[in-house]
């Protein structure tokens, strides 16, 4: 397999997102879209946490420097990809009031980010979205992703080692103090 900074698309990089649901609604059904109309269970579900994977495939395209995700999941134009995470009825709940989608955001997965991965085992992105909207019901809408989103391991150590719900291992990253003020202002913890 070739390292993704050279993949083209004939050769892309392959590698799974994670999504956790932080908080959801107690007794509100969640799934992750597959392409229009389809629904995938999550893969863990723990008190006050919901997981999703999915599989994503990172094409590089000539004169666009960030990465083209595709796979079954990913939903949206080339250049704002990202994915539904279905709640209520929309997730095939049936005796419920909710029936929202939350859009969870791609589009800031760098090359230096899956670069970074290709060389782990597990070669696994995973971001957080709180799960509850400010009326108390499931997010919806766009979601902004919790604390440092799809971090970005350019600046970034790795801290903590995991074992993820289907035996892949998952390691957890932090800001590495001398390299936290190198990182672009919009991506610096508040």
């Amino acid at each position: 397999m070739p390292r993704s900074g050279v993949a083209t698309i004939d050769s892309p990089a392959f590698l799974t997102l994670r999504v956790v649901v932080l908080g959801p609604p107690p007794g509100v059904t969640w799934a992750l879209q597959i392409a229009r109309d389809a629904l995938e269970a999550p893969v863990a579900t723990a008190r006050g946490r919901i997981t999703f994977t999915t599989q994503v495939r990172a094409a590089k395209l000539a004169g666009n420097a960030m990465p083209r995700l595709l796979g079954a999941a990913v939903q949206g134009p080339p250049d704002r990809r990202f994915l539904y995470l279905n709640s209520g009825v929309r997730a095939g709940q049936v005796a419920t009031c909710w029936d929202r989608r939350a859009k969870v955001p791609l589009w800031h997965i760098t090359w230096s980010m899956i670069d970074s991965v290709m060389s782990q085992k597990s070669k696994q992105l995973e971001a957080q979205i709180v799960g509850r909207a400010k009326d108390g019901g499931p997010a919806c809408a766009s979601v902004q992703l919790h604390g440092k989103g799809w971090p970005n391991y350019a600046f970034e150590r790795p801290v903590k080692s995991a074992t993820g719900a289907r035996g892949q291992r998952v390691i957890r990253f932090a800001p590495s103090a001398r390299l936290k003020a190198l990182r672009p202002a919009a991506q610096r913890e508040r």
